[in-house]
């Protein structure tokens, strides 16, 4: 009989015990967006974005404060309901990206926040949110995108920073003489 493959050496330990997935997260507080598929979309409850950890009434994106004023503005948020990040793959209403959402005649504004100011999926993302929404709501005429940017301090466990220092970077290499100090020091 043939084999193909590599052979295991014979031992008499007892196999390692399968090791248990680790417990979901906790989702106590927090509101999942409801995804809305096909004709149900139609007769479904309006989309309320709201905030991780609130009790449902208080929003965190602007313009969302209210009931939709008209079925164009309640088919832009559902739309913008549905945006998925392009690299973590989670709505980016659920992330919190999206800060800012009105719609005045036919011209939708979205604020949507960034991780870092240099964001390599920026322009994807200000595609994704255009084409969503004109997918969704033809009647609308111009989709206006800002984007802003916070970048999240580290945490730091408990334990007090440098005083005036903001932002901490490792300089590190493998092969020695390639300018660390200096780099460092600059």
């Amino acid at each position: 009989m043939p084999f193909f493959g590599r052979r295991r050496p014979a031992t008499n330990e007892p196999a390692e015990p399968p090791v248990a997935p680790p417990p979901p997260a906790p989702t106590e507080g927090r509101k999942r967006l409801p995804i809305m598929p096909g004709p149900a979309a139609a007769t479904a409850q309006p989309v309320q974005m709201a905030a991780p950890g609130g009790d449902g009434e208080r929003t965190r994106t602007k313009g969302m404060e209210n009931p939709p004023a008209s079925p164009l503005e309640e088919a832009v948020r559902r739309a913008v309901a549905t945006i998925k990040d392009p690299e973590i793959g989670r709505t980016m209403a659920e992330l919190g990206m999206i800060k800012e959402l009105t719609v005045t005649d036919k011209v939708v504004r979205v604020g949507v926040e960034l991780t870092t100011p240099a964001c390599p999926l920026k322009d994807q993302i200000k595609e994704d949110v255009r084409t969503t929404i004109m997918a969704a709501a033809p009647e609308v005429e111009r989709v206006d995108i800002h984007l802003t940017a916070r970048v999240r301090a580290a945490n730091n466990h408990g334990r007090p920073g440098l005083v005036g220092v903001k932002n901490t970077i490792a300089v590190a290499s493998g092969k020695g003489g390639v300018g660390k100090s200096t780099v460092t020091a600059n």
